[in-house]
């Protein structure tokens, strides 16, 4: 659920306006199970239209350190005739105090104007901290073409199989100079369409420190094969795209009662 959506802009009608008329709130919970319910309605400032309605529910059963959770969401857009069911099922394993792993799977079914459209996307994602110095993350998914999430979540876009793998090397308390704290980070994106084209591979590398008056630096380097974006152009029409580097420094000053300041040069 992506919460600016109620009472905002319809994603999937741009002259849609509309007000936040009222909402509803339950939750329940106990020690193994919580349970939350919302629903909102709003009307629209065009009035020869409807406003939209939101039903949204979200369920989760705890066992030990596990949780199994299920999501249904119903999102009437009458301005453009379209009904918008999801649901999605995760489960999250906690293997250990440092390991732990989320699979889920997500359904979208839609009816607008003409014969439903469904839509599915899997996704498992691990995260495991082998020590205080070691820590890895992945992540596996697969969107497909017609899956169709924003009526009342986010996905910035589908019709991508994916896979994501980062490493950080951490080193608290060096001490070394002025620097106190150093990190190190390699990352890699491995992905493609279901047209089978092949998109742009990312590499990068990553280093990070804080000084002990609590400046932090962050400097990047990213490196993208040759292939096809295929989400560049209006109409997602797929365009060929040499290989490129992306270079990244952010300086960021320490917290005062003022503020902070926080440099980025690309």
């Amino acid at each position: 659920m992506h919460t600016p959506r109620i009472g905002g802009d319809a994603y999937y009608d741009d002259d849609y306006s509309s007000d936040l008329d009222a909402a509803l709130k339950y939750t329940y919970a106990n020690d193994n199970f919580a349970l939350g319910l919302m629903s909102a309605f709003e009307s629209s400032l065009d009035k020869n239209s409807t406003g939209r309605d939101f039903w949204l529910m979200r369920g989760q059963y705890y066992f030990g350190e596990n949780k199994l959770g299920i999501s249904l969401n119903n999102v009437s857009t009458p301005s453009v005739e379209r009904q918008a069911q999801i649901l999605s099922t995760d489960f999250i394993y906690t293997f250990s105090d440092s390991t732990e792993f989320n699979v889920g799977i997500i359904n979208s079914r839609v009816e607008q104007q003409t014969l439903p459209i469904d839509g599915v996307g899997w996704w498992i994602t691990g995260s495991s901290e082998f020590s205080i110095n070691h820590s890895h993350e992945f992540s596996l998914f697969s969107y497909g073409e017609n899956l169709q999430l924003n009526d009342i979540g986010y996905v910035k876009r589908v019709n991508r199989k994916q896979f994501e793998y980062e490493y950080q090397y951490q080193i608290p308390d060096l001490y070394l100079w002025s620097i106190r704290d150093m990190a190190f980070s390699l990352e890699s994106e491995i992905k493609t369409n279901f047209q089978d084209k092949k998109l742009p591979l990312l590499f990068g590398f990553g280093i990070e420190f804080v000084t002990e008056d609590e400046f932090e630096y962050q400097f990047s380097i990213e490196h993208g094969s040759s292939g096809y974006d295929d989400f560049l152009t209006r109409g997602y029409n797929s365009l060929w795209l040499p290989s490129f580097y992306i270079t990244e420094l952010e300086v960021s000053s320490p917290e005062y009662l003022w503020g902070n300041l926080i440099s980025n040069l690309n």
